[in-house]
């Protein structure tokens, strides 16, 4: 499997598709009905810490600004068989792109 090439919008959603159907865990669906997009949730998607229960991220910054002066914290707006969608909200959205090049 892999992990297709993400959707990145301006507004800090991310969207990650993969190549084939993952496992939706138990915690995001009740594991009865059919697909999961129709499946009622358990624990509120905003709840899990992205950081730490499902991915590691690594900002790559073009500019001189030191990526752990970068704050920010993740959240799951979606969780299907096929993708997740990931909200990253940036508390020091000033320090982005702050060189010559984009970020």
């Amino acid at each position: 499997m892999s992990i297709l090439p993400p959707k990145v919008e301006q507004n800090g959603k991310v969207g990650l598709r993969f190549s084939e159907k993952v496992f939706v865990p138990d915690f995001v669906t009740d594991g009865n009905q059919g697909s999961s997009t129709n499946k009622r949730r358990l624990t509120a998607l905003d709840k899990i810490n992205v950081s730490r229960d499902v991915a590691d991220v690594s900002l790559v910054i073009n500019s001189k600004v030191d990526p752990k002066d970068i704050k920010y914290f993740l959240s799951i707006t979606e969780w299907t068989e096929e993708s997740i969608g990931i909200y990253m909200n940036v508390t020091t959205p000033l320090l982005i792109s702050k060189g010559i090049k984009r970020d």
